[in-house]
């Protein structure tokens, strides 16, 4: 468990360094295996809104591999980055988009922390999430 925590928290620290915006909480709640919001609805991971700025980002994985705690981070992180640019997200495409996103994130986390120290390729640069929508 200390090094699935290691690795959720470098994959979280990669995520604010490469994308370079504003630092907010994530908080991970090792032994939940959901989180409730204001209206009962269970989730895996919710990121926490108030006056349209976002605030915080809480993930619940008890039960999950480390890949998929990752994809749930990534997954909140890429809906941090479309309210910081603005996207609208009442549009039915924001969940998609950040389903997407999210696995482009940790695959390009897995190349280039896993693949690259055996083979020297790596994975640069950073994609618009905010914008691009992904078709489907």
């Amino acid at each position: 468990m200390v090094k699935k925590k290691r690795i959720i928290n470098r994959f979280v620290n990669t995520l604010f360094c490469e994308y370079r915006v504003p630092r907010i909480p994530v908080h991970i709640h090792w032994g939940y295996g959901y989180l409730v919001d204001e209206h009962g609805d269970e989730f895996f991971g919710i990121i926490c809104v108030e006056d349209g700025q976002a605030k915080c980002i809480h993930v619940a994985p008890r039960d999950f591999s480390l890949f998929q705690t990752m994809n749930v981070v990534a997954h909140e992180f890429v809906h941090y980055l479309q309210i910081l640019h603005g996207r609208d997200m009442s549009d039915a495409q924001v969940e998609k988009d950040a389903d997407s996103w999210a696995n482009v994130l940790c695959g390009k986390w897995i190349i280039n922390h896993e693949v690259a120290p055996k083979t020297g390729e790596h994975c640069y640069g950073i994609a618009p999430i905010w914008e691009v929508c992904v078709d489907g």
